[in-house]
Order: structure tokens, then sequence, then C-alpha cells
């Protein structure tokens, strides 16, 4: 449990975090809860060669995985990007390491 109060942030960044659980649940409903009323997450997780890349990976996750993954935790899809940047020669060769899906609390 982190040491905030529920609806605290507006926004949270879980880069190169989720690859490392195995039960991510737990940390997802903890997002939730301190996130705000339609705050948004943005979670990054290595591609296919960013994954083979560290032995202490232990969830692939590709963009439909993620996105499902978000969706089961009460979050709504809003964009998956191979990559934030928009720099056509770094996309095209990092876009096998990184894939950055962006999320919105879904309250109904």
């Amino acid at each position: 449990r982190l040491p905030f109060d529920a609806g605290t942030f507006d926004g949270l960044i879980l880069d190169n975090v989720l690859e490392h659980i195995t039960v991510p649940q737990p940390l997802l409903a903890e997002a939730r809860r301190v996130l705000k009323p339609l705050g948004r997450l943005l979670a990054g997780v290595p591609g296919p060669k960013g994954y083979r890349s560290d032995p202490d990976h232990k969830v692939y996750y590709d963009a439909d995985g993620l996105i499902r993954l978000m969706q089961n935790n009460g979050f709504i899809c809003r964009m998956v990007l191979p990559m934030p940047l928009r720099l056509p020669w770094l996309f095209a060769r990092m876009r096998q390491y990184c894939i950055y899906g962006v999320f919105d609390l879904y309250y109904g």
C-alpha cells in the first residue's frame, strides 16, 4: 500500500515494471486507488527484443495483452504506441524494444 490518500494523483507512470510482476492485479488496484477519478496511467513494457534482453522479465505483453490486462483491471485504453517519441529514425529502431500505453480509469 502506497503512503498516499485515495484519489491523490492525476496521473501515474509504470515504466518497465509490469513485465517483472507475475501477479499485477494488486499493483493495478493500488494504482486505481491513488489515481483521481478520470486519472491517467502511462504503462511502458518492453517489446519482443527488450523482453528477451533481461532474464528478470517474467511476463511478456504485446499491445493486445497490455490492453487486455488494463481493461480487466478497470482502465480504458486511450492509445498504445511502440514508442512515445515521434522521431522516425528512433521509432523504427526502438519499436521492438518498447511498447507504451495510455489508459484512463473506468468509472461506470
